[in-house]
């Protein structure tokens, strides 16, 4: 897998192993949340998350009261951050009370849902490999869940993102509204994968669905440098290899 440089910046973090290498084209689907189409109700259990200090994220309900995003979203991590082991990668977590959940197509005109009550992460304070959080909420959501799939992906395989970060380099940060787009699967190891072009800033924590099933492959943890062009991409941590964080 590609191993790219980077820093935390509005809900992305980009971040990794100094070696990089170059990346390999990738074919952009018609579909396209970078340059994305509104996704229009088509997913209302992807959600929108905000943070009193202004960060932006997204995420997924897995259960009526369940919401599953990433660990750097619910924690607070270094400016820059690489994954190579020799770095504190968690400096401390926000508080419950600081976390806010909206539900619907726009932050801007989205229902503010219930007030978190609990984080569960990973217990060793890292994100590289395992950058996954699950908000509990005060009560249920009338909105239909969204399931985990059991099977890790392929390189080749086609995945939905959904998510609701800014569409493009040049694109302003933070809109909040929820687009969509389809991306192939580069390459994959035993707790990520990464796909080219597609997400940006605002989208961590957002899924990568199986168009299939409609199930969640993985949740957006970093990228690299670019949201744009061929030498972007996105590293999202694969659900089937951290089943016991949900």
């Amino acid at each position: 897998m590609t191993r790219l440089p980077g820093w935390v910046l509005v809900g992305w973090l980009l971040g990794c192993a100094p070696e990089a290498e170059a990346l390999p084209s990738v074919v952009s689907d018609p579909e396209e949340v970078v340059r994305g189409r509104a996704d229009l109700g088509r997913a209302p259990a992807v959600v929108a998350i905000t943070t009193d200090d202004g960060m932006l994220c997204s995420g997924v309900l897995i259960s009526p009261r369940e919401v599953l995003t990433a660990r750097h979203c619910v924690s607070v991590t270094p400016p820059l951050l690489w994954c190579d082991g020799r770095q504190r990668e968690v400096l401390r977590e926000r508080a419950e009370a600081s976390l806010h959940v909206w539900l619907g197509d726009d932050v801007e005109s989205a229902a503010e849902g219930p007030w978190v009550t609990w984080i569960r992460t990973p217990r060793e304070p890292r994100v590289c490999g395992q950058d996954f959080a699950v908000l509990e909420l005060a009560w249920a959501v009338e909105v239909p869940p969204v399931g985990l799939s059991d099977r890790g992906p392929r390189p080749g395989d086609s995945l939905v993102v959904v998510g609701f970060g800014r569409r493009g380099d040049g694109a302003r940060a933070g809109v909040g509204r929820r687009f969509r787009r389809t991306v192939r699967v580069r390459s994959v190891d035993a707790t990520e994968f990464e796909v080219g072009e597609g997400s940006c800033q605002g989208d961590s924590g957002g899924p990568a669905l199986d168009p299939r099933t409609g199930r969640v492959v993985g949740i957006l943890s970093r990228g690299g440098e670019r949201c744009t062009g061929p030498s972007a991409a996105g590293i999202f941590g694969r659900v089937d290899a951290q089943r016991e964080v949900f």
